[in-house]
């Protein structure tokens, strides 16, 4: 095999996500459970075993993660600035939680909004790894493929981002009389953002199955 490495690294990559969408659908149903098992202890109980799995599952996608991006990283150094870029924003999230420690919250936002900067570069740079890998290996089905998905994922996700990060500012507006305005439009863009996520969120998917079965 050519690129031994960028198979397993990216075959790490998709198993990580594919654990991403069953922790993601046990959270629904953990929230439903919540919700409608409030006087019910059995519910309850199942329900907070139901988040200790999430979190196991959370951890094992994001080792995988890691070890993906560093695997393929040795054959296709795109990788190894993915892998950068989780890491600044891992780094990112540990500073908004210490500034919310510190009462100093009203930077939090800042912070996320560089964590959400940082995954869109990951998604940019693994898939403008795997084209350079399909151009490598002659596929142009998968290039092309990739390339056309680059620039619908890429604007998806940037439209999500404006979309979060509108969201985080009209929560920062302290106007009584416009509340119930502003409230309304961060609902809605909240909403936006979440369909627009799944969206790029499956094409992504789909790119990483379509590399990793490439390189097999």
């Amino acid at each position: 095999m050519q690129f031994e490495k960028a198979y397993k690294g990216i075959t790490n990559i998709f198993a990580a996500e594919m654990i991403s969408v069953c922790t993601a659908i046990l959270v629904a149903v953990t929230a439903v459970m919540t919700f409608f098992g409030v006087s019910n202890d059995a519910v309850l109980s199942a329900a907070g075993v139901l988040a200790i799995v999430m979190g196991v599952l959370a951890f094992v996608a994001f080792i995988l993660q890691l070890v993906g991006t560093s695997q393929a990283g040795k054959d296709e150094p795109r990788f190894t600035k993915a892998l950068a870029c989780i890491l600044l924003g891992i780094l990112a999230s540990l500073v908004g939680t210490i500034l919310q420690s510190v009462k100093l919250g009203a930077y939090t936002p800042i912070c996320n909004a560089v964590g959400e900067l940082c995954k869109i570069f990951v998604t940019f740079f693994v898939i403008t790894g795997i084209i350079s890998l399909a151009e490598t290996v002659g596929d142009d089905k998968v290039r092309d493929h990739g390339v056309r998905n680059l620039k619908l994922i890429l604007g998806l996700y940037i439209a999500a981002f404006v979309l979060h990060l509108l969201g985080a500012v009209l929560g920062l507006v302290n106007n009584e009389s416009a509340a119930q305005v502003l409230g309304l439009i961060g609902m809605v863009a909240s909403i936006a953002t979440s369909l627009v996520s799944i969206v790029a969120y499956l094409y992504y998917l789909d790119l990483l199955n379509k590399g990793r079965k490439m390189l097999k």
